[in-house]
């Protein structure tokens, strides 16, 4: 695994996934299985026991070359011919030589290899080794070089640079006072917020009155909860992105059962889930009209997770607290994918627009939704993905920044002088991939770039006929950036 992963216990959806006669792994599977060369670094029961150390019952499915650690052992220690067209003109060479002449110079064949064992001298030197001399021909001939992004061409690590929030106007209540907000107001982004303590301020006194924090609360509280880190020996782990993301919001996450804090609310026993808490000195939120003789305690206990998916570009979490007859549901994924589950209502104007601005430059831009629903923990258990990613509203903008490491440009460049094309490969935004591939020189810095944008209509050829030879799908469109 790239980076540390959780895995947990087949089902049967997951073994009807199962294919031993594929080489790859089904992803709804991958999470069910442990891969030949991977380092555990713990292990849990679901039950209570300090008796002894968890045990987990696994089935081999595949050993020696039939994993796909051996297979690529296998392809290293037994490549494929490469069918180099040099050698088979070399060797026809050499047998109508040896045909017209009745004798073949001693020293011709030899000449041969001399050209490839000066290559493996040269390639040893720089601390490139090959155990397939005629892969060094096949490597002259290479004339496209693919790159990932992430960690590849920028570093490995993203630091949060900010969150953008959805404000909307509203009605709400402050020091028992009720505050209108403009009528007239559009839903807008608010300012760039680079801390948590900006995002959502501990004290009721810090707060605007003029600005309904529950789209910031909503925010924090995603970050706080909607990842897929591991406490493993005192030490968060998890995806980089995702322990970035936790470390912005200063808060502290815990696998077990609730703490005595939580105890005066015994009606709803969340013993089991893991659950996040704010810092010391933010455990209780002030109420939201002015009650000072109300207030609620922040536990965010994670009842379901949704864990991320490349092909839908999200993940998901169900959340709720202790004393709130609700649940909560926030998800975090591409800003593309978020229009196919959220409310059209809900996004702001300038949506595209700012989306644009952060990805122009270079930055990597996570989109945050939410919504609630009654509290019911068999149905909360039981609920499906589709069922828990529908209906949102969006909160906003994670904004990271990820910088280039040192060598990309002068690799770039290198590989540009030697005539090989490079091209970069990633799941990002695309204009955050342009505006990458503009800084580390892989695409010139004025060239135009055009990006396809498939458009759902259709187009009247304007002649008589039926609707099916009028009417026929409009296929793209260009946009300039």
């Amino acid at each position: 695994e790239s980076v540390p992963v959780s895995k947990i216990p087949a089902n049967n959806e997951s073994l009807r996934l199962l294919d031993l006669g594929s080489s790859p792994i089904h992803p709804e599977a991958a999470k069910n299985f442990l891969f030949c060369g991977t380092k555990i670094i713990r292990a849990r029961r679901p039950q209570d026991g300090t008796d002894e150390e968890a045990v987990a019952l696994a089935i081999v499915a595949r050993t020696g070359f039939s994993t796909t650690k051996g297979a690529l052992v296998r392809s290293m220690l037994f490549p494929k011919p490469s069918g180099f067209k040099f050698y088979k003109d070399a060797f026809r060479y050499i047998t109508v030589m040896a045909a017209v002449a009745g004798i073949v110079p001693p020293a011709l064949p030899a000449t041969l290899t001399i050209g490839t064992n000066f290559a493996l001298s040269r390639l040893k030197i720089k601390k490139i080794f090959c155990i397939s001399p005629q892969r060094v021909n096949v490597g002259g001939k290479i004339d496209v070089v693919c790159f990932d992004k992430t960690g590849t061409l920028t570093e490995d690590g993203l630091d949060v640079l900010g969150v953008r929030i959805v404000q909307r106007p509203t009605m709400r209540y402050y020091c028992g006072r009720l505050v209108a907000g403009k009528a007239e107001q559009n839903v807008r982004f608010s300012e760039l917020l680079s801390t948590s303590s900006a995002l959502l301020p501990g004290a009721a006194y810090e707060r605007d009155p003029t600005v309904d924090y529950g789209a910031h609360k909503a925010a924090l509280y995603a970050m706080a909860s909607c990842h897929s880190l591991r406490n493993v020996d005192g030490d968060l782990v998890g995806d980089p992105l995702d322990l970035k993301m936790f470390e912005f919001t200063n808060w502290t996450f815990t696998e077990g059962s609730l703490d005595s804090l939580s105890q005066q609310y015994d009606e709803f026993k969340f013993q089991g889930y893991s659950y996040a808490k704010p810092p010391t000195g933010s455990e209780f939120e002030p109420n939201d009209f002015g009650e000072s003789d109300i207030i609620n305690l922040v536990q965010l206990n994670i009842i379901k997770s949704f864990e991320f998916v490349s092909q839908l570009r999200r993940a998901s979490v169900v959340v709720s607290q202790a004393g709130n007859e609700y649940a909560s549901i926030y998800v975090k994924g591409a800003p593309e994918c978020m229009r196919d589950i959220c409310r059209p209502n809900s996004f702001p104007a300038d949506y595209e627009e700012l989306l644009g601005f952060y990805t122009h430059r270079g930055f990597r831009v996570i989109a945050c939704a939410t919504k609630k629903i009654s509290y019911d923990r068999t149905s909360l258990q039981r609920m499906e993905r589709k069922t828990a990613e529908c209906d949102l509203e969006v909160i906003g903008f994670i904004v990271f920044e990820n910088k280039l490491k040192v060598a990309t440009t002068e690799t770039i460049e290198t590989l540009e002088q030697a005539g090989i094309r490079q091209i970069m490969c990633t799941g990002d935004n695309i204009l955050t991939a342009i505006s990458v591939a503009r800084e580390c020189s892989l695409i010139d810095r004025t060239a135009h770039c055009f990006v396809p944008h498939a458009v759902e209509g259709v187009v009247d050829h304007g002649h008589i006929g039926s609707d099916a030879d009028r009417f026929q799908p409009l296929s793209e469109t260009l946009m300039l950036v």
